[in-house]
């Protein structure tokens, strides 16, 4: 073994090891009826059942340090090995913790296996933030599709129908967001990201902005598409036409820098 992977062998290991005592790791991986109590005897076997196959999706310590050691091998491979320092333990440990959790989603696993490579490289210790792990947290693995697509595009563009208010002519009412990434490489999104979307901005990582940076053709996937469609015929119907307007969402400064140091190349 190279010099530089005894490094990352060894930092890797020392990260994950506090968790092996986990007081909070026991305490979940105890059956449930030990922590809801003896005396609710069939609501605490239904219980207990209904959790069984979470006790087989939360990873222990072992293929914690295998897989993350791996991982960050495979990251930082062409860092010098000079450049490879201790990381911060309110990063590390928090990130570490979660990954416990995430045996079933390779996405989210993979953006804190990259917060905690990112954390690793010199280069990048002023641009690594604490709070990023929190944002994580908050992540489902479809926001982090959606982040994803609009760190790589640049943007994503969205059409919002809206209709009048029967008791208010004047007052539009915003009924439905369409975005273009429903149309492009995500697929089976649900309710049209418009859920990510709004966890994404609550975030801070997305704003809209300016509408002139767009190509107004970026629009037209999204007016050929069949619920675009669909829900105008929908307004003439109703004898309400809907009104159309175009938007878009693009990161923010704390949107970029998370990317630049969660999201893998």
């Amino acid at each position: 073994m190279s010099d530089e992977e005894e490094a990352l062998k060894a930092i890797a290991e020392g990260a994950v090891k506090g968790l092996s005592d986990s007081k909070i790791i026991n305490n979940l991986l105890e059956p449930a009826s030990v922590q809801l109590g003896r005396t609710l005897g069939t609501l605490t076997k239904t219980i207990n059942v209904a959790l069984s196959p979470v006790s087989a999706m939360v990873w222990g310590y072992e293929k914690i340090s295998t897989w993350l050691l791996e991982r960050l091998e495979y990251k930082l491979k062409d860092v010098p090995v000079e450049n490879i320092v201790s990381p911060k333990a309110l990063i590390v440990g928090p990130s570490i913790e979660a990954i416990k959790f995430l045996g079933e989603d390779e996405e989210l696993r993979e953006m804190f296996a990259q917060l905690i490579a990112s954390s690793l490289n010199i280069d990048n210790i002023h641009c690594v933030h604490p709070g990023f792990v929190e944002i994580l947290k908050n992540l489902s693995s479809e926001d982090a599709k959606v982040l994803n697509s609009i760190y790589r595009k640049g943007y994503c563009p969205f059409i919002q129908l809206s209709a009048k208010n029967i008791n208010d002519p004047g007052v539009h009412v915003p009924i439905k967001y369409l975005f273009s990434i429903l149309y492009e490489e995500i697929e089976n999104l649900q309710s049209g990201g418009h859920v990510s979307i709004i966890n994404l901005i609550r975030l801070g990582l997305i704003e809209s902005l300016d509408l002139t940076k767009i190509d107004k053709t970026d629009y037209d996937k999204i007016r050929n598409s069949y619920v675009y469609n669909e829900i105008i015929d929908m307004g003439v119907k109703a004898k309400n036409p809907y009104d159309a307007v175009e938007g878009f969402y693009e990161l923010t400064s704390l949107g970029k820098s998370f990317c630049q140091m969660c999201l893998p190349d």
